[in-house]
């Protein structure tokens, strides 16, 4: 007999999906068959029918580049922060590309720390800007726009649905394995914010919230729509 076992994934390759999507409605219209498929599916894995810029996003050190470009822009369109913020922001957002990039550069059982080192960084870097400053700065702007990238929202609806549909197995799994990781995430990043401001962490983000964000209102200012499009290019 044969055991089955299923892998399932926090997110999905917007990328991937589209050429797997592809490979299978050739499949079902009978322009290849499943050795073609099969062919295919590991060459689109191996980035060989995708262009050289985005092989070289897509992987380390050319990803770098999206890491502070992603923070600093999602600061300001999605979470009420100005410039001064997303500068703080692409400060944190190279530095977590940085940890990730190193950690997986050590490999092994090391990597489950990304994301508590990615929370603490983010934490003590945001914390010591707002300390120094005398409180000027926008933290949920910082520290969302920064985690934003670590964040699988994708995998929560996934796994809603998943479990609304029935599919228990992958839905429960799928939506466990993300609340784990937000939660690491943003105790990280709460504990950073203890320890540079030495103060509850709880605290510094409702003073922080109430007098430094939303300072810009995105609807007087005519950059607010290509910064979103700049936004949405660095997510994707």
């Amino acid at each position: 007999g044969h055991e089955l076992h299923r892998k399932v994934p926090y997110d999905y390759d917007s990328e991937y999906q589209d050429m797997y999507l592809r490979i299978a409605e050739a499949l079902i219209d009978g322009e290849i068959n499943v050795h073609e498929a099969l062919i295919y599916q590991t060459e689109a894995k191996q980035g060989v029918h995708t262009a050289k810029s985005g092989l070289f996003l897509r992987d380390f050190p050319g990803r770098l580049v999206l890491y502070p470009l992603e923070a600093a822009t999602c600061a300001v369109i999605f979470f009420s922060g100005d410039w001064a913020d997303a500068y703080v922001a692409a400060i944190c957002g190279l530095v977590s590309g940085l940890i990730e990039y190193i950690i997986g550069l050590i490999g092994g059982d090391i990597k489950i720390l990304v994301d508590i080192c990615v929370g603490i960084s983010t934490g003590i870097i945001g914390g010591l800007f707002y300390k120094l400053s005398g409180g000027q700065y926008c933290i949920s702007s910082i520290f969302l726009g920064t985690l934003y990238w670590f964040f699988y929202g994708t995998a929560f609806v996934v796994g809603i649905l998943e479990i609304i549909a029935g599919e228990l197995q992958t839905g429960v799994t799928r939506f466990i394995a993300v609340s784990v990781k937000t939660f690491v995430l943003s105790l990280g990043a709460a504990l950073g914010l203890m320890i540079a401001t030495t103060r509850s962490a709880r605290t510094v983000w409702v003073e922080s919230s109430e007098q430094q964000c939303g300072l810009i209102d995105l609807g007087e200012v005519w950059w607010r729509v290509p910064l979103y499009i700049l936004c949405s290019a660095a997510v994707l």
